[in-house]
């Protein structure tokens, strides 16, 4: 492998018996917010501990983003499939028909909305569905008990999630922004190439690259929850991808005019006309990323 001046100045990271000290961190870090939550839900008494230990195993990212836009998402959904099954539970629970099919129109709306959405949304709206199945499906004999079972779990989930917050704060986590940022930056490198010709300029490879633009997408909101700036930066990715798009189409479409359609070339010079559609693909290719440039 070469190695550049590039790759010679960047600092080596740590390693400990194999293993990178980010990863360490990462571990301790969720070995803390285990602990802690476990703690709490022992000394809170909650019908259910592991359910705390769970959510901070969900909810185990290596970024402060990433870990926060999930826990609003999981509180969220487990708020919401509380009250449903409360209300569930509450209507129907004197009639075994028509509970049955009200449980599964809930299902089905919940699969429903996970298979429209993406990333974390649709991760919120299964839960819906899953959080439904534990409380009132489980406890469909004793209706009574819906209540109870639903707060316990609300209250252990929602002390996994201040336990991760707590320790991703007090450790300092690692933000998502200069991950993504540098993951822009090579779409950006990748469309740069395909439209000044120095990758194999095909439908399968712009489709390839549409498809890693479109990915990030998802990803992209985790930004507002990791600093005060995060709402701005969300914005300026967005941006970024609108102009990776933009430029990807306009390169695209200008290498594909013929050069033949130029008006007639003059005597003294030839191949002026001819260099004209490169260069402009060229330059549809250096379009500014708006935020992250």
């Amino acid at each position: 492998m070469p190695v550049t001046a590039a790759s010679a100045a960047a600092p080596r990271p740590l390693v400990f018996a194999g293993f990178p000290a980010s990863s360490w961190a990462f571990a301790l870090r969720v070995w803390l917010a285990m602990m802690l939550a476990l703690y709490v839900s022992f000394w809170l008494e909650l019908e259910s501990p592991s359910s705390a230990a769970l959510t901070v195993a969900i909810l185990a990212l290596p970024t402060r983003g990433q870990g926060m836009e999930k826990a609003g998402y999981r509180l969220l959904a487990t708020a919401i499939g509380v009250v449903a099954s409360i209300a569930i539970a509450g209507v129907f629970s004197q009639t075994d028909g028509l509970l049955l099919a009200v449980l599964g129109i809930w299902v089905g709306l919940c699969v429903y909305v996970a298979a429209m959405l993406d990333g974390n949304r649709a991760y919120a709206a299964a839960l819906c569905c899953i959080t439904v199945a534990l409380i009132a499906i489980q406890q469909i004999d004793t209706p009574l008990q819906v209540f109870p079972t639903g707060i316990a779990r609300g209250a252990a989930i929602g002390i996994g999630v201040l336990a991760v917050a707590l320790v991703n704060e007090v450790l300092a986590a690692p933000d998502y922004y200069p991950v993504l940022a540098g993951r822009i930056e090579a779409l950006r490198r990748r469309v740069t190439d395909l439209t000044q010709g120095t990758e194999p300029d095909s439908a399968a490879a712009a489709a390839d690259l549409l498809h890693d633009i479109a990915a990030i997408r998802p990803e992209i909101a985790s930004l507002a929850t990791e600093s005060s700036i995060g709402t701005a930066r969300t914005a300026s990715a967005r941006s970024a991808l609108v102009d990776l798009v933009s430029a990807l189409s306009l390169g695209r479409m200008l290498a594909a005019l013929p050069v033949t359609s130029a008006p007639a070339q003059s005597a003294d010079d030839p191949g002026r006309e001819a260099a004209t559609l490169p260069r402009h693909a060229k330059a549809a290719s250096h379009v500014p990323l708006m935020g992250l440039s």
